[in-house]
């Protein structure tokens, strides 16, 4: 049996995504062997819910006080977040093998008799995941001896050398007796190298191991609005790609999508209703869907960029800033693998990059898939 440790129980499509291209191409390269997803459900330092994320739970009468005259929209928006949180659950339950929830690192679910553990992708070796007890889990440290201990695509989601280099002790101690180790980044590999005599391996994100057919399936029929759009996906706050969307959707005469599933993003809608339509109970399949029917994707994510390239979009990436730290590397080494560092940060506002040559994407993406087949073929055998 096989276990895979990642953040799958996070509301995040690429969270949830890569889990199952992972799940699928390990199952795939071990037919009749049993693969199951591990689910400890925590990670680190996560975010409180704001206001809004909780207004479903809040009584009524409590709800008028707090929102006022907003009263209406927030409940909405609550009742729309609900059903977001329940489309993931569907999404889990119908394509994710998993093991029973947990929170305890001493749980017995830990105790069963893999043959190999893996560990990845995403930002599973963060710093606020290798600092805390957390890593007893995302470092593989239950597994005894018997037991395979890989990483695949591991991201330690930042390079900043202050925030990193205090840490190295850790990070050698903590990765000693993994069997193979491959990280999603460069810089990761630059960092971890040093700390092991192991060659570490730079490999694509989980998502790029399936190809667009295999997402397309999972894709509704009709697309999410009517008309033509740009999808404007952004998970922190950030202006520029906000004005650089609305410049492009006049240039072209397009409507657009905008992702409200943070506090922020909502008040922003809140103030732009009428340039703006909301998407808010959007799932994994949803989410796949107003990327694969949209005309431009604008997006400050690594899982907005990596599908708008797998659906051959034409895309703009912008800085991602996350608690005061610059976690846009993974974004910005993706691009250079694929040569398309012009499609990071646009600075003229409505202005249009040429075309994008899928063609010699598409060649590139199919090099990564093949050198990352080969290294998770060669750890698992």
């Amino acid at each position: 049996m096989i276990g895979i440790v990642n953040v799958q129980w996070f509301d995040n499509p690429g969270a949830v995504l890569l889990c199952y291209a992972l799940q699928q191409t390990v199952g795939r390269l071990r037919p009749g062997e049993q693969v199951e997803i591990i689910n400890y459900t925590c990670g680190g330092k996560i975010e409180k819910a704001g206001i809004f994320h909780k207004v479903a739970k809040v009584p009524a009468k409590v709800r008028t006080k707090v929102l006022g005259r907003k009263r209406i929209a927030g409940v909405k928006y609550g009742l729309l977040l609900r059903q977001r949180h329940e489309r993931y659950e569907e999404f889990r339950k119908e394509y994710l093998n998993r093991t029973a929830g947990f929170r305890d690192v001493s749980s017995p679910i830990l105790d069963t008799p893999y043959t190999h553990c893996i560990v990845g992708s995403d930002v599973v070796w963060k710093p606020d995941i290798a600092k805390v007890i957390d890593a007893k889990v995302y470092f593989l440290q239950f597994a005894d001896k018997s037991v395979k201990k890989i990483a695949y695509a591991a991201s330690i989601g930042t390079d900043d050398d202050a925030i990193l280099q205090p840490l190295t002790s850790l990070y050698k101690k903590l990765t000693e007796d993994f069997d193979a180790i491959s990280m999603r980044e460069a810089s990761g590999v630059a960092f971890m190298q040093p700390l092991t005599k192991k060659q570490i391996k730079e490999v694509a994100d989980p998502v790029f191991l399936l190809d667009k057919e295999d997402y397309r399936r999972m894709i509704p029929v009709t697309g999410p609005m009517e008309g033509r759009y740009i999808y404007l996906y952004l998970l922190s706050p950030n202006g520029e790609a906000v004005d650089y969307a609305i410049g492009l959707a006049k240039k072209k005469a397009l409507k657009i999508l905008f992702d409200v599933h943070t506090d922020v993003n909502f008040k922003l809608w809140e103030e732009m209703q009428d340039i703006f339509e909301a998407s808010v109970a959007a799932g994994p399949a949803e989410f796949l869907s107003n990327i694969y029917y949209a005309d431009y994707v604008v997006t400050d994510s690594f899982h907005g960029t990596s599908f708008s390239l797998i659906f051959q979009k034409e895309f703009y990436t912008y800085p991602r800033i996350s608690n005061g730290v610059d976690i846009s590397t993974r974004m910005k080494n993706l691009l250079e693998k694929v040569d398309l560092r012009n499609r990071y940060c646009i600075p003229e506002k409505g202005e249009a990059a040429e075309k994008i040559n899928y063609c010699m994407v598409d060649g590139k993406i199919a090099e990564m898939r093949k050198d990352a087949l080969e290294f998770l073929k060669g750890v698992l055998e």
